[in-house]
């Protein structure tokens, strides 16, 4: 129990009580990162099934989008705009992991934040009323999953930072169990379980990218990770069903 709440703490602004002292061995709370994703997609799921009758669907996919980024804080967002500006400054190594840790966001990240958004949008207004439910609880789910998988067997690109109590810390049973945790919603959503057979990939390539670019992972580059697994994710959607 410690550590699913040490996971929600972590990726969500949701109030938990427990105010436990972190130990070294607590990135376990990794293997339930879903756990929380699971949390955020069905508060996303139930807003969406009661405003759903009122509301105009363009209306409605912003407000999810609102309360998604209110109950994450925007902090994914962030390392996305981070990631964009680093590495689109056509700068070294050192220098792309010196602009990913300023505080003032640039004009690629701005474009990043506003295309991505934009892009999740207008694949939530396509997405068929009958698939809105799963999808918008998988979505955060396999979000979560991206962290995870992210975090396995590859270098931290820092000498110090938050990312490095997990960036290559994190045991195979931990992936394991984050696994196990979203495979039976993908049971729940037709086809959603190849796009989870593809995720693995596409997070191989992006850290292969990130590698090449700044020598490992950062938690800026988690939060873009993160961000574009669930843009996929819905795209797959949208091509797999067909939109409206």
């Amino acid at each position: 129990m410690k550590h699913i709440i040490q996971a929600v703490q972590f990726l969500t602004t949701i109030p938990m009580s427990g105010n436990y002292i972190w130990k070294d061995t607590d990135n376990k709370n990794m293997a339930f990162f879903p756990l929380a994703g699971a949390i955020i997609g069905f508060t996303l799921a139930v807003t969406d099934w009661i405003l759903y009758p009122f509301l105009p669907v363009h209306v409605l996919s912003v407000i999810v989008l609102m309360i998604s980024f209110l109950l994450t804080g925007g902090i994914h967002a962030d390392g996305l705009a981070d990631t964009a500006d680093g590495c689109f400054s056509g700068k070294d190594k050192r220098g792309i992991l010196e602009v990913m840790k300023d505080s003032r966001l640039g004009t690629h990240g701005v474009m990043a934040i506003v295309l991505v958004y934009l892009l999740k949008f207008s694949l939530l207004i396509s997405l068929l009323p009958a698939l809105r439910w799963w999808t918008l609880i998988l979505m955060p789910m396999l979000g979560r999953l991206s962290l995870v998988l992210g975090s396995y067997r590859t270098e931290y690109a820092r000498s110090s930072g938050l990312g490095n109590f997990y960036i290559g810390k994190i045991e195979g049973k931990v992936v394991f169990i984050a696994i196990i945790l979203t495979l039976p919603i993908t049971k729940l959503l037709p086809s959603s379980w190849v796009f989870l057979l593809l995720l693995p990939i596409i997070i191989a390539i992006f850290k292969y990218l990130m590698h090449r670019k700044i020598g490992g992972m950062t938690g800026d580059t988690l939060g873009a990770l993160l961000e574009i697994t669930e843009t996929l994710f819905l795209l797959w959607m949208v091509l797999r069903f067909g939109g409206r």
